[in-house]
């Protein structure tokens, strides 16, 4: 399972890093919504679903509510929710969700009811420094501009891989980039904090 979703990462990675250069800063997407009347009696839902990383993301979560018997269109944004339409006659929204839980195959994704929270990821940063290994990928759009790029990477004591952002300057942040542009893995050793790792040094 773990190598299954570290593939799926660097495949939601590759289709970001082609994309990432033209996209435009988007607003936070509208917060889930209580069921809506639709056509033909059927209702339309908003729902809150993390994981999601990007378009590729998007379309595995689409297509696992589409194989839920009463939903007859769904679309994700790839980032925080997923609009369903179905027929209230044969699912509710709690038999919706419960369903996507036992129909999704990456246990990445998790959808939630209207108006529920998901639960905010907690890490732990002791100050000192670390070493990071893993893949690079680019910077997204919405980056502070002291973030070179970004790791893929499993830290020590957390239960799966996650991105964290590179913060560097000068000449550290000159290897990073190469590093980048040669797509090879990195080791980076520094200060990880919730805004990233100052990187101090590079293997």
């Amino acid at each position: 399972m773990h190598a299954f979703r570290f593939a799926a990462i660097l495949f939601c990675v590759a289709i970001a890093a082609q994309t990432s250069q033209a996209a435009q800063k988007k607003p936070d997407p509208k917060a889930p919504k209580a069921p809506a009347p639709a056509s033909n009696g059927m209702e339309t839902v908003t729902l809150p679903v993390t994981g999601m990383m990007c378009r590729n993301c998007a379309a595995a979560v689409s297509t696992t509510f589409k194989k839920i018997d009463g939903v007859t269109e769904a679309t994700a944004d790839g980032d925080k929710i997923a609009t369903i339409t179905f027929d209230p006659k044969k699912i509710t929204i709690e038999k919706l969700v419960e369903s996507f839980a036992t129909t999704n195959k990456d246990d990445r994704f998790k959808a939630y009811k209207p108006g529920e929270k998901p639960p905010e990821p907690k890490f732990n940063y002791s100050g000192k420094p670390e070493t990071l290994s893993g893949s690079i990928t680019i910077r997204t759009p919405d980056n502070e501009k002291n973030v070179v790029a970004r790791i893929i990477t499993h830290r020590a004591g957390e239960p799966a891989q996650r991105i964290i952002n590179l913060i560097a300057e000068s000449a550290v942040a000159e290897k990073i980039e190469a590093k980048r542009k040669e797509g090879v893995p990195i080791s980076v050793t520094g200060v990880v904090s919730e805004a990233g790792i100052k990187v101090e040094k590079v293997d």
